[in-house]
Parts: C-alpha cells; structure tokens; sequence
C-alpha cells in the first residue's frame, strides 16, 4: 500500500549558504490494519509516563498476545542509528496513551521513530485499528 505524503519545508541558513530541509508525514492514513499473526504480538497500547534522556517510561494498558502484561511499566526507546529517509519523527507526550508496533521483549519496547502508524487515542484512526488488532487476536 502506498501512503500519500504531505512534504513539509524548512529553509536554514547555514554558513551564508541556503539548505532546504524536508521531511515528511503521513496525512492518508490506511483504514484499516493489515496485521500477520506473526506481528500481532508486537502491538500494544501505552500510557507514557514521563520522557527519559533515552526514551520514555511507559504503563502497559493493553496487549494483544504480547509477553507484557497489562499494568507493567516498560522502557519505550527507539531504534538505534534508523535512518529517516526525509520522514518526520514521531514525537509522544506525557500522560498521554498510543497505539505502538514495537520490537523488544521483557522490560522494554524498542520502536520507529518514524512509524506514523504509532498512533495516539485522539487520532481518528485509533480506534478502527485497535479493533482490527484484536478482531485478528481472536482468531
């Protein structure tokens, strides 16, 4: 599927010279998730609790298979040295809940901080995905 992108710009000045930097974000957002059962314990929605220097410090609220429990409080950090390809960074805030897709295991949820499916209670989306993720978990 081919998410349509919104390019955004921002001029610089940098030593007497003008850099263009661009970057983009996701403004069609699919309307429903195409989850593999393999991937399906890789979704959970978080409730951040507070910014780390090197991530967050999130309470699981809801898991869909995934080793976590429900009430665990886990380290939300994202991929080391991912290259963003001109897309913009997801940003997350305080007491605030989203929808993640996460690599990582026991005490900590490792993420794209580009993936702009990760998304937050408010979005218009979140809950169609939440229902999608756990239509296929009760497979």
């Amino acid at each position: 599927m081919r998410a349509i992108v919104k390019i955004l710009s921002v001029s610089a000045m940098l030593l007497g010279t003008t850099q263009a930097i661009a970057c983009k974000i996701l403004v069609k957002y699919p309307d429903h998730l195409e989850i593999s059962s393999t991937d399906l314990p890789k979704y959970y929605v978080v409730r951040i609790l507070k910014k780390l220097p090197s991530g967050y410090e999130s309470e699981i609220k809801q898991s869909f298979g995934g080793q976590l429990p429900v009430g665990s409080i886990v380290s939300l950090r994202y991929r080391p040295n991912e290259e963003a390809h001109a897309i913009c960074p997801n940003e997350f805030k305080e007491q605030e809940s989203y929808l993640i897709h996460s690599d990582g295991g026991s005490s900590e949820l490792t993420i794209s901080r580009y993936n702009w499916l990760n998304v937050p209670t408010s979005h218009e989306k979140y809950f169609v995905y939440v229902q999608d993720i756990a239509a296929r978990a009760s497979r």
